[in-house]
């Protein structure tokens, strides 16, 4: 959609990040999602939920994430969710080489509800403690 938008298109988009960077304020559209159901390959009965939002929201989300990660990296090197080009394959190499190959016992936990649980107001003051500016805490 955002390719097909042309070059006025393209200037109203610009026009419209920078008005939503400067007010620190999203559309209202923006937070609306449409939630389809995707049937699991192997539990056809219990589909997962798709969160489909808006392609704008997330091109805006998407670039304020980066720039975050660009200023500060905010990840932690042993975080390996969410980082680009960074998988299940470096997490594993990570954990036998920091005990040196020898046998161990890990512990891995799927926490359900991680990111509904966290607490916003020490996420904040995580973002703050970074030094992250107010125009991009207004999307976080």
């Amino acid at each position: 959609m955002l390719v097909k938008l042309g070059e006025k298109g393209e200037e109203a988009f610009l026009n419209l990040i920078n008005k939503v960077w400067v007010t620190r304020t999203r559309p209202l559209s923006w937070n609306s999602v449409i939630i389809v159901p995707i049937p699991k390959p192997k539990d056809p009965e219990n589909p997962r939920p798709i969160l489909l939002t808006s392609c704008l929201a997330k091109t805006v989300k998407r670039m304020t994430v980066n720039r975050i990660e660009w200023k500060d990296k905010l990840l932690h090197q042993n975080m390996f969710a969410y980082r680009k080009d960074v998988g299940t394959t470096e997490c594993l190499t990570s954990i036998l080489d920091q005990i040196n190959y020898k046998p161990g016992i890990h512990i891995y936990l799927d926490l359900a509800k991680a990111f509904e649980l966290a607490s916003v107001p020490v996420t904040l003051c995580c973002l703050v403690d970074k030094e992250i500016k107010e125009h991009a805490i207004a999307f976080a």
